[in-house]
């Protein structure tokens, strides 16, 4: 699990004179501890201020240097901050500074945090793998002789480390020791109250703090103040180019991130995306006042349960051939889904897959993107007596407000995400496209999105995938719902 240095062997670790003159004082408070461990315990107050020769020695794992200055800065620092990009090593690091502080620290507390158990499930296990592992038998200790669970280390009632999901801050406020160390893992999902009861238990001298996350896409928490507020913190920021295997330009540490994905992102996000910028750069985007709809809405949305009700139809923005996709959806109410997504198809096949759901949903409407080859699908469809709603971007908008029905359409359904009342599924070409949407005045002083043509130009593909539940959500100009047929449909006027 772990990895060499930059030159391949153990660092001369100058901080063994330091830990020494701290031994003492650490030794005194072993009085607490049971006789048995506090004599075997002894030795390991040499590693009190050396957490990366603690590692090396008793939990066999090797660091990169960017890995080695943080956990120095931990021994050295209050507060440490780490922003990263995805996949370079950040749970492997705070899994060894865990075990690191709480075998140095008699009477020590580890309190790792998350805002899911399953992210803090991630952690401990790492930390249990270590744990396993470590070089006990060399101070007299097996690991038999240590409470090790998942979520749990105890060598003592008031010496362990445990890990605990931050929904309830209260659990988090009660935590106080004299040697205390927070962890706080996928940082910018956790709240600032929950971070407040932290700052409550960090009144003790031996107190610490380490906050570690990719950023969040929507520049918003806790975890984006401590970047852009100066808050008192020493900061480390990991970008994904920094990682041995891209320095390497070859995989050397299996687990850690790839040319290869970083290449990826690059072609299905492009380099200017928000999940390409956090996730490979490890830095917070530009979030512009010209997205119709944030990264946070549509998170949300992606989080959010709905109760699947009616009306129950079906849309599709056509491709015929070509690098387009024709992407069919379907909801439920509120609830969106995908249901197929394909390429180069031509019209008659894309009309059948489309008649096929609408029979076995028994849907309502069969919403179909009509400009170009479209009409063909709308007119194949028509023939076999299914109820299509025609959606022309380039029709006039029933809102004066709008300069088209593509604009209004968009406004509606970015309504839908910033008032909570939609459920999507996680789908990185959904994501992106519905991020990427921007909007601005025409000379005419009404609302216009951008065309589907100026985003192929930006992201290197049409945004199919968000023009179809566009249309999904549309509704037609005239009329009551129950008397609408298939003679004319136009697209949505109503403000959700």
């Amino acid at each position: 699990m772990g990895w060499a240095n930059s030159t391949g062997k153990r660092q001369n670790h100058s901080r063994a004179s330091i830990a020494l003159e701290t031994k003492v004082a650490n030794i005194d408070r072993l009085q607490f501890i049971p006789i048995d461990i506090q004599k075997k315990i002894e030795k390991l107050a040499l590693y009190y201020n050396d957490p990366v020769a603690f590692a090396y020695d008793i939990t066999k794992s090797t660091f990169t240097d960017y890995q080695q200055k943080i956990m120095y800065d931990v021994a050295d620092h209050k507060r440490v901050a780490v922003r990263s990009a995805h996949g370079t090593g950040k749970t492997f690091l705070a899994s060894d500074i865990a075990l690191w502080f709480l075998f140095t620290r008699s009477n020590s507390r580890v309190i790792t945090t998350a805002s899911l158990w399953r992210q803090v499930k991630l952690l401990w296990n790492e930390i249990g793998f270590k744990a396993a592992r470590m070089d006990l038998p060399s101070i007299g200790l097996d690991i038999d002789s240590i409470d090790v669970n998942l979520g749990m280390i105890r060598l003592s009632p008031n010496w362990f480390a445990t890990g605990m999901a931050s929904d309830d801050p209260q659990k988090l406020e009660g935590q106080h020791a004299k040697d205390i160390l927070f962890i706080v893992d996928e940082a910018k999902l956790v709240s600032h109250q929950t971070f407040s009861s932290i700052r409550g238990a960090l009144t003790s001298e031996g107190a610490k703090l380490l906050v570690i996350s990719t950023p969040s896409e929507n520049n918003e928490g806790y975890f984006y103040d401590i970047w852009n507020t100066g808050m008192d913190y020493v900061k480390h920021h990991i970008s994904a180019f920094q990682s041995p295997n891209i320095k390497a330009g070859k995989v050397i540490v299996p687990h850690l991130i790839t040319q290869d994905w970083i290449d990826d992102c690059k072609k299905d996000w492009g380099e200017d995306s928000p999940t390409y910028i956090t996730k490979v750069l490890g830095d917070f985007p530009d979030i512009t006042e010209d997205t119709l709809i944030p990264y946070k809405y549509v998170e949300q949305a992606i989080n959010r349960s709905l109760t699947p009700t009616k009306p129950i139809e079906v849309s599709c923005d056509v491709a015929r051939f070509g690098s387009d996709s024709t992407v069919i959806m379907k909801r439920h109410g509120y609830v969106a889904r995908i249901h197929s997504t394909v390429s180069k198809q031509d019209t008659m096949k894309t009309a059948g897959a489309i008649k096929f759901l609408y029979h076995m949903l028994n849907a309502t409407y069969a919403k179909i993107d009509v400009i170009g080859v479209g009409s063909g699908v709308c007119d194949r469809l028509r023939e076999q007596r299914v109820n299509v709603m025609d959606c022309n971007n380039s029709e006039k908008s029933t809102n004066p407000n709008y300069l088209n029905a593509r604009a209004e359409g968009y406004f509606n359904l970015a309504s839908l995400f910033k008032q909570g009342l939609i459920d999507i599924e996680s789908n990185r070409f959904l994501i992106q496209e519905l991020t990427s949407i921007k909007y601005k005045y025409h000379s005419s002083g009404k609302l216009m999105v951008e065309s589907k043509e100026d985003i192929k130009k930006r992201l290197g593909r049409s945004p199919d995938y968000a023009d179809a539940l566009m249309y999904l959500f549309m509704q037609k100009k005239y009329g009551s719902m129950s008397s609408f047929k298939t003679t004319k449909s136009t697209h949505n006027v109503s403000n959700w």
